[in-house]
């Protein structure tokens, strides 16, 4: 799908958090690992999807690696939003509690850069690519986060 500006991404990161909802809790946590470029729209899509849930103040992980937010009056308890773009090894999640957080149904993760995170990630994926113009980026949602109509 196409996206040629910054409010269509963060709406596509919103329509991906109401697939979320609309399908409920799951036995383990929800993990989205966003794939892509630096700059292909991660952190973008990750305000899109927070914001749904009424988290305003979004900043990326970058230097902390995980950020977490408290939500109220859905079924989950927590949302991590982790960037593992400088994790080295898998094992700095590890001590981090990933595998802890990733087995709680009351979590949902957002992770940005999945691939560094190596078989701890277990989950959706998102697929981000720049696009024709500075402002376009190309992204690739599965089925399972697409409402049918809105993206």
């Amino acid at each position: 799908m196409k996206i040629r500006s910054e409010s269509e991404m963060k709406a596509a990161g919103s329509s991906a958090a109401f697939s979320v909802l609309s399908k409920g809790q799951l036995k383990k946590a929800v993990v989205i690992g966003l794939f892509g470029n630096l700059g292909s729209g991660k952190t973008v899509f990750s305000k899109g999807f927070l914001g749904f849930f009424g988290i305003k103040r979004v900043v990326s992980p970058t230097f902390s690696i995980m950020k977490r937010y408290s939500v109220k009056g859905f079924p989950w308890k927590n949302i991590y939003h982790l960037d593992c773009y400088r994790v080295k090894n898998p094992s700095e999640l590890s001590t981090l509690g990933f595998e802890r957080i990733a087995a709680d149904p009351e979590n949902i993760i957002l992770l940005e850069w999945p691939e560094m995170a190596g078989p701890l990630f277990k989950g959706i994926s998102v697929h981000m690519a720049y696009g024709k113009t500075e402002l376009e980026r190309e992204i690739s949602l599965p089925a399972g986060l697409r409402q049918s109509g809105s993206l």
